[in-house]
């Protein structure tokens, strides 16, 4: 399933932004109204530049002894960002969030930030996808588009594995 055809389940961007040249605490106030541990950093373009993280806060302000409000997020963000475009798979999005070890990636389309994608996501809807797959398999089986699906149940009992 390409990401573009879910784009409409995915959290969009426009509240999880802050700009460069915002201060530390700025983005923290917009971390917490949207109620997420992770902000989209852009440039005066609106180009996406960095990402910001609690991780980012900890390391580059705490850490530091530093002061939410006199630091600027472009001091403390992360700038080497991995992204996922609006054509790929969900499966490519989930190598790409496994192989660079993140949970938070933004959806670039052309430079443009057009939403936010989180390890969560792609997950629950991979897990439609396959619940989706086996009810039709099931129904496939039965003979009848119509017919109850096969339920795997927890009973031991080797003859009545199966309900229906």
């Amino acid at each position: 399933m390409q990401l573009l055809k879910v784009f409409n389940k995915l959290k969009h961007y426009n509240n999880y932004t802050v700009y460069k040249n915002s201060s530390v605490y700025e983005a923290l106030i917009s971390m917490a109204k949207s109620n997420l541990d992770v902000i989209l950093v852009l440039d005066d373009n609106d180009d996406t530049v960095g990402i910001f993280t609690h991780n980012d806060y900890t390391r580059g302000v705490l850490l530091n002894t530093s002061h939410s409000i006199d630091t600027h997020i472009q001091e403390v963000m992360s700038a080497n960002i991995c992204s996922v475009g609006p054509y790929m798979t969900l499966e490519e999005c989930l190598d790409i969030f496994i192989n660079h070890n993140i949970t938070y990636a933004p959806i670039l389309d052309h430079k443009k930030c057009i939403g936010l994608l989180a390890i969560g996501e792609i997950s629950q809807l991979i897990n439609e996808e396959r619940e989706f797959l086996i009810d039709q398999l099931n129904k496939y089986i039965c003979g009848d588009p119509f017919a109850k699906p096969l339920v795997l149940t927890r009973n031991t009992q080797r003859q009545k594995k199966y309900s229906y």
